[in-house]
């Protein structure tokens, strides 16, 4: 399906590993120009970057730094209006580990930390595209990845990690009922078990475990959330407004 994305410009927040290059090769594979932030690992950033360009024949700029930062915020856009001259789409993917402790043992630094970097890093980017985008007259697109765990928390030690992802959904829902009438169409996916670089790797006790949860009998790919996240950021989708798409392979059912 041809959906229309070939020239835009997507913004990929931790885009180098996991479901955030799942969604860069996703949207790349549409014709999509990309500006892809990641954290740490410079050669290993390179080396996907590189992949990208030959493998789907777009243009790759790679943005170093935290997305929790207002100033790596700040630099993201200012170097890809520099490269492209617009943004048309964000996907607001990276987030990072939190404390897992009994709740009575987090401290306030904790708490902090956590949401920093899974729902105030998030807002900074939503804040940053909106006051950009907001005049243009054009339709663009963000899309937040949140997790089941804001809504199936039957995990312990979670109360950081499920506030924050449930923080970024009502951001989500709330943002798309202000900002549509001006073209900016806000959804949110919400991934269940991804087998990634680092999780739910095969012949695991917790790889055996956790399939039994899934409905489909197997692990989601990181390109089966950027094939959701791609179609979203398309003008197919534009009766989908403030949604929480399901893709958690029937864990919430």
């Amino acid at each position: 399906m041809d959906l229309g994305l070939k020239g835009k410009v997507a913004v990929v927040t931790g885009g180098t590993k996991g479901i955030g290059r799942g969604c860069c090769e996703a949207l790349a594979n549409e014709g999509a120009n990309l500006v892809i932030n990641y954290r740490s690992d410079p050669d290993g950033a390179e080396n996907v970057a590189q992949f990208i360009r030959e493998k789907y024949g777009v243009e790759v700029l790679l943005v170093c730094g935290d997305a929790s930062k207002e100033e790596t915020v700040d630099k993201i856009f200012d170097k890809a209006m520099e490269k492209y001259g617009t943004v048309d789409i964000v996907v607001n993917n990276a987030g990072a580990g939190f404390a897992k402790k009994d709740f009575e043992n987090l401290t306030y630094e904790d708490w902090i930390s956590g949401q920093d970097n899974n729902l105030n890093g998030q807002f900074l980017m939503c804040h940053k595209y909106v006051k950009y985008w907001k005049g243009l007259g054009r339709c663009g697109h963000i899309v937040n990845i949140i997790s089941k765990a804001c809504l199936m928390t039957n995990s312990i030690n979670n109360q950081i990690y499920c506030s924050a992802k449930g923080g970024l959904m009502t951001l989500t829902r709330t943002l798309a009922h202000e900002v549509t009438k001006y073209g900016i169409y806000v959804n949110c996916v919400a991934p269940g078990y991804v087998q990634t670089e680092r999780l739910y790797q095969p012949g695991s006790p917790e790889y055996e475990r956790k399939k039994q949860f899934l409905k489909t009998g197997e692990y989601a790919k990181p390109r089966d959330i950027g094939n959701v996240v791609t179609f979203l950021c398309s003008r197919q989708a534009r009766q989908i407004i403030g949604a929480v798409v399901d893709c958690t392979g029937g864990m919430l059912l």
